[in-house]
């Protein structure tokens, strides 16, 4: 199984996590692994929207370990053309965009078993969400307790 992670997952694990320093700690293996990623993007989104914050600190510390780190360009940018209200133009670092790119191009690329994973599941006035747009293209996707769950790592 593959686990595309977008922000709200990465922060959800941070903020609920009994104790995250040992929730990531069980999350860095699947990263090196190849079995768990997210994109370049929430990288920096992280940075610029929680700094310094567990969930931020993670990212930044495993990113050289991904296997995948991005979509291509021509993938983003067929994602942002056909999947309506997925980019917000309001907030300039959000990158639901960039994180269904990534999913869209494991699958692509042979990942028979993926899903996206997720707090981000209410629309905004700007943006829809990014649980509704993985319906809309038939990703799967689930929740940070879902996720925990399959992978048998403690939770909360």
């Amino acid at each position: 199984m593959k686990w595309v992670l977008d922000g709200s997952a990465i922060n959800h694990v941070a903020r609920a996590s009994a104790n995250f320093n040992t929730t990531f700690a069980a999350l860095t293996p699947l990263v090196v692994a190849g079995e768990l990623t997210f994109c370049d993007q929430v990288v920096v989104e992280l940075g610029r929207t929680a700094e310094g914050d567990a969930g931020s600190l993670w990212a930044d510390t495993v990113k050289g370990q991904r296997v995948h780190e991005t979509a291509p360009y021509a993938t983003q940018r067929w994602v942002v053309q056909n999947v309506e209200r997925i980019v917000d133009t309001d907030d300039r670092y959000d990158c639901a965009a960039q994180v269904l790119a990534q999913a869209r191009s494991l699958i692509e690329n042979g990942a028979e078993e993926l899903a996206v994973v997720t707090e981000d599941t209410e629309d905004k006035p700007t943006r829809r969400a990014l649980s509704d747009a993985c319906d809309a293209l038939g990703i799967p996707w689930l929740g940070v307790p879902g996720m925990m769950a399959a992978c048998a790592i403690p939770w909360p």
